[in-house]
């Protein structure tokens, strides 16, 4: 005796053997923001500085900065990469600009960090520079 449902006329027998494969669909980082040639970061489609946190993309998808603005300017918490992911700067901004942390330097095709300066209060405070070798210059 056959336990299986029978297929009515018309429908095409199921195959359990067969599954639908499940993709999970991509999720944007964060809000929609566009950095623009004025180096403000607006609202995507609208003329609306953008003011929360944020992760920026560079145009092969990589992450080029992550952290918080202020009507379009980088403000507190943030990280800013170069294109080849090495790090560029790490601290807090204010007004665009790093205030508090250090901004980083390294040798063209190389890992090896060529400079990398400390700010205090808006204002440098210790830098140090490499030579190629790796032994510190000053």
């Amino acid at each position: 005796m056959e336990t299986r449902p029978t297929a009515q006329a018309g429908t095409p027998p199921a195959n359990p053997a067969i599954t639908p494969a499940i993709v999970p669909v991509p999720r944007p980082i964060g809000p929609a923001v566009e950095q623009r040639p004025d180096h403000l970061v607006y609202v995507r489609g609208s003329g609306l500085p953008y003011t929360g946190k944020a992760t920026l993309l560079d145009e092969n998808g990589k992450k080029s900065y992550e952290g918080s603005f202020r009507d379009g300017r980088r403000e507190g918490v943030g990280m800013e990469w170069y294109a080849n992911g090495q790090k560029k700067a790490d601290g807090d901004f204010r007004a665009g600009s790093i205030y508090e942390g250090s901004l980083f330097w390294y040798f063209i095709g190389t890992f090896k960090k060529k400079m990398q300066v400390e700010y205090r209060a808006g204002k440098v405070v210790e830098a140090h520079l490499w030579n190629r070798d790796g032994s510190l210059r000053w």
